[in-house]
C-alpha cells in the first residue's frame, strides 16, 4: 500500500507529479490500520520533512499493526539527521532513494542536493542500512551522473519508473545501460503517476 504521508518537498524536482492534496495524517494511520497489505511505502512529498513526532506516528502505525514498510525519499535529507529509531527495528525494509536530484540538473538546487545525496548513499552502505534506488524514466535523461557512483552503489534493486506512465522507445537505450553498468542488480518496473 502506497501512503503518501506529506504533501511537501524541496527537492525541487523539475518534473514532480506528487499530490498537492493536503495529508491527513490520522486517515493514513487508519488507512495502515485497515489494510490487508502487509507492505507499506511511505512516499510524498517527502516524508524526511515531516516532523519527528508526525514520521514516529507512522511508524508506530506499522509495527503495532504488524505491516512492514519502506520510506520512498528524494535522497535530499541527511539520513544522519533522521531518528535512527525509524530505521532501526524489525518491520523496516529499507530506503527507496530517488535519483531525480542528481539526474535533472534543471533542478534548482542541483548542487547541494547532489553532494547530500552522494553523502546518503556513503552513510546507507557503510552502516548496512537497506536500500533501493528509483529512476524516473523520461527524454533527455542523463545516467551519466548515476554512473559516477558505480562503485559504490549497492542497491537491493533498482526500481524503474515511467513519466506520464509512459513507456518511450528512447527508453530501451536507458535499461541496456543500466544492465551494463550494474549487472548484478535487480530491475524491477514500478509505480506510474497513476498509482497515486
Amino acid at each position: 500500500m502506497l501512503i503518501i504521508a506529506n504533501n511537501k518537498c524541496t527537492a525541487n524536482c523539475s518534473h514532480c507529479s506528487f499530490p498537492k492534496r493536503p495529508v491527513k495524517i490520522y486517515k493514513n494511520l487508519q488507512k495502515i490500520a485497515a489494510t490487508l497489505d502487509d507492505y507499506v511505502i511511505l512516499s510524498g512529498g517527502e516524508p524526511l520533512e515531516l516532523d519527528r513526532q508526525s514520521i514516529k506516528m507512522y511508524i508506530q502505525s506499522c509495527k503495532e499493526n504488524k505491516k512492514f514498510y519502506r520510506i520512498a525519499t528524494g535522497g535530499h535529507i541527511d539520513i544522519l539527521s533522521v531518528d535512527p529509531e525509524i530505521y532501526r527495528n524489525d518491520y523496516f525494509t529499507g530506503f527507496s532513494i530517488g535519483t531525480d536530484i542528481i539526474l535533472d540538473r534543471l533542478n534548482k538546487s542541483y548542487r547541494a542536493n547532489y553532494c547530500i545525496w552522494k553523502k546518503n548513499i556513503f552513510v546507507l552502505s557503510k552502516f548496512i542500512i537497506s536500500y533501493s534506488l528509483t529512476i524516473t524514466y523520461k527524454p533527455k535523461l542523463q545516467l551519466e551522473p548515476l554512473f559516477n557512483f558505480k562503485e559504490t552503489l549497492n542497491p537491493e534493486f533498482i526500481l524503474i519508473n515511467y513519466l506520464n506512465g509512459k513507456w518511450e522507445p528512447q527508453y530501451d537505450s536507458f535499461d541496456k545501460r543500466l544492465k551494463i553498468k550494474f549487472p548484478k542488480i535487480q530491475f524491477i518496473a514500478g509505480y506510474q503517476d497513476s498509482s497515486f
